[in-house]
């Protein structure tokens, strides 16, 4: 996500950001489907324009349909974004998304990897 890379942290370009993030990801969970491996190489915006630019998510390749209450226990993504459920090889849904965007947001307003350490 080059567009949060080259300048100071306006935190309400990343409230707005992350609202059209989530919007996104919304409507992907309310057709059942799960991304599992939303990161800031899979985000890009419309345009350069600050503005007005909207955030897409690209890079469905790891991408699951869940049924209802259907759980995996399929590893997948990238380390630094999983979920505990899947670093500890537990069932998870199409929630687990929901920690991914939290690690994002993170880097949104930090800069830095919340989770650094190799333990």
């Amino acid at each position: 996500m080059k567009f949060f890379r080259d300048s100071q942290k306006d935190e309400s370009l990343v409230q707005r950001v992350m609202v059209g993030i989530l919007e996104g990801v919304k409507h992907i969970h309310g057709l059942g489907i799960a991304h599992r491996d939303i990161k800031p190489d899979n985000i890009v915006m419309s345009s350069h324009d600050r503005n007005g630019a909207i955030p897409k998510l690209i890079d469905f390749g790891l991408s699951k349909v869940f049924h209802i209450e259907e759980l995996s226990s399929e590893a997948y993504g990238t380390l630094a974004f999983v979920s505990p459920e899947i670093v500890l090889g537990m069932k998870h849904n199409k929630q687990t998304d929901v920690w991914s965007l939290g690690v994002l947001l993170f880097i949104m307003l930090s800069n830095t990897i919340p989770f650094l350490s190799k333990n």
